[in-house]
């Protein structure tokens, strides 16, 4: 889901897949679904695991292969145009393995955090300046002994991680280096997550059904 500035409104996005890709879009105040056509989404492959990355500003992005070359890439959708197209990543930037990527908002930016090629123990830190102009913040060296699957920033400078082994949370500030465990309960089968943590806004819009609020 992702909040439309510009009409004061909540939307979200379906991609299914069959003989043809469809894109619908779903608009919270006239609860009602529309085809978008001409979309380019025929150009790739949307990955059905944890595939939608986030929405920010207006503009939705997936994780996806790029179907032409078969290679990770980070595609964006902007409410105005409804177009696909492909952000240019990182130079140096691995964004393959699932476990060890996100796209959150950092700072009121788009951040990429992703494990470096060199070293899976290391992860890279990179702020958008621009659609597809990035900057290399910092490099966070041998954080654990094991590689931990980045979540979200929470708290300012503090991201958020999964040790998907034995599904420990753990909470780092990537200023003072400093990391404390995080107590969530959660289902944690073999080495396996299906959880993922997401920034919100609050809101008075409801989640079922409605609502009648008083008027003062």
């Amino acid at each position: 889901m992702g909040y439309d500035s510009f009409t004061d409104d909540f939307k979200v996005i379906s991609i299914r897949k069959r003989v043809s890709v469809i894109v619908e879009q779903y608009t919270l105040s006239t609860d009602s679904w529309a085809v978008m056509p001409n979309t380019n989404a025929e150009l790739f492959y949307f990955d059905d695991y944890n595939g939608f990355a986030m929405c920010f500003n207006r503009t939705f992005y997936w994780w996806a292969l790029y179907r032409e070359e078969f290679s990770a890439v980070i595609v964006a959708l902007n409410m105005d145009d409804g177009v696909f197209q492909m952000v240019p990543k990182p130079p140096g930037a691995n964004i393959i393995e699932r476990n060890a990527r996100t796209l959150t908002v950092w700072n009121d930016s788009i951040s990429l955090v992703c494990c470096s090629y060199q070293s899976p123990s290391n992860f890279d830190i990179w702020v958008m300046g621009g659609f597809g102009s990035w900057i290399h913040m910092r490099t966070i060296k041998h954080l654990t002994e094991e590689v931990p699957k980045p979540w979200v920033f929470w708290k300012g400078n503090e991201l958020l991680m999964e040790m998907v082994s034995c599904g420990k949370i753990t909470s780092y500030n990537v200023d003072t280096k400093e990391s404390k465990d995080v107590l969530i309960k959660m289902m944690h089968t073999d080495g396996i997550s299906c959880f993922q943590a997401v920034n919100y806004v609050a809101s008075l819009v409801p989640l079922r059904g409605e609502i009648n609020l008083p008027v003062s």
